[in-house]
């Protein structure tokens, strides 16, 4: 609905500083859209809480904005709801959207802090080399399929579902030398793109799950005009969708292990290749790993040494290498 509404609209019609009074929420989706230049699922995610703050028992007026009303609304929130401080930071963000497209200045308020993150538990190798030889279906392209996403997942760690779905065949590039390459678009960051060079077992061996395989052996199976350029493709040919893959490799996932979230692949691709760089460097280099995740900040990706030196100390040889190749 917002997407419609977004290309419709004239951009140089849009005020540059709303009004209270007759502001609606399409108004409110528009300025931030051009003037705060916030992402379209960010936008959707604030006007969802702003109609859910719009309904509340204490409820705040959004044509009448006033701060007593809103720390009440947030005050009641915290202390008679018990909501949790997740919740009512999203609030305090739709909040700012509101208040920056009418121009007022940001109100004092600050969530109260959130219970620091539980312990990341994660496959051994051992386990994640099932993922990648599992029979997930009567359907031989739909085990294939998730076989090499897997096998992708855990030892390049893009982002899933979003970053597995921006892939293009076109964003990947095949050399001579063994040098073979991706481009990764990143819809986290404004859609930014990041160059990875991941080994020759991963974009061309013909032994393992490499995307060259996939792309000459499996993607052809299926592919018809609904499917574009997209490299991924569901058993009816067409592109995934955020959700569809996310429910899929979550369903099929946790019949390999039962902790499995897909976002677990991205944890345990850092850690894998953070003890790769002990093994064979004898220290953690944060800054190649850095790069090849993503990372923004240096913080993000120090965050995950912790984990790296306690599972070595569990099973110190190269993760990367033993999931390719269980030694069971």
């Amino acid at each position: 609905m917002l997407r419609q509404l977004f290309k419709k609209e004239k951009k140089l019609d849009v005020p540059i500083v709303l009004d209270q009074k007759t502001a609606t929420f399409e108004d409110i989706a528009l300025n931030a859209e051009l003037r705060q230049r916030l992402k379209h699922t960010t936008i959707e995610k604030n006007l969802r809480y702003g109609r859910f703050m719009q309904r509340h028992k204490i409820p705040i007026d959004f044509n009448n904005l006033d701060y007593t009303q809103f720390i009440r609304h947030m005050d009641y929130r915290e202390r008679v709801e018990k909501s949790t401080p997740d919740a009512l930071k999203h609030e305090w963000k739709s909040m700012k959207m509101f208040l920056k497209a009418y121009h007022i200045d940001n109100w004092s308020y600050r969530a109260p802090p959130g219970p620091k993150p539980a312990m990341r538990v994660l496959p051994f190798p051992e386990k994640v080399h099932e993922f990648f030889y599992y029979k997930y279906s009567k359907d031989t392209y739909e085990t294939k399929l998730y076989q090499y996403l897997f096998f992708f997942g855990f030892l390049v760690g893009i982002r899933p579902p979003s970053e597995f779905i921006e892939l293009k065949t076109s964003d990947i590039y095949f050399e001579d030398n063994d040098r073979s390459y991706l481009i990764v678009t990143e819809p986290k960051k404004y859609k930014s793109q990041r160059v990875v060079v991941p080994e020759k077992s991963i974009m061309t061996s013909r032994t393992y799950k490499s995307l060259k395989n996939y792309i000459d052996r499996w993607r052809p199976k299926v592919e018809n005009q609904q499917s574009g350029d997209a490299l991924f493709l569901r058993p009816d040919g067409r592109p995934f969708s955020n959700t569809y893959l996310r429910n899929k490799m979550s369903k099929y996932g946790k019949q390999i292990w039962s902790h499995f979230r897909p976002y677990d692949m991205r944890h345990w691709c850092a850690v894998a290749r953070l003890i790769r760089n002990k093994v064979e460097l004898k220290y953690f280099d944060v800054y190649q790993v850095k790069n090849w995740l993503g990372h923004d900040k240096m913080g993000t990706t120090e965050d995950y040494i912790k984990y790296a030196e306690q599972y070595y100390r569990e099973y110190p040889v190269d993760w990367i290498s033993y999931a390719i190749r269980s030694r069971k």
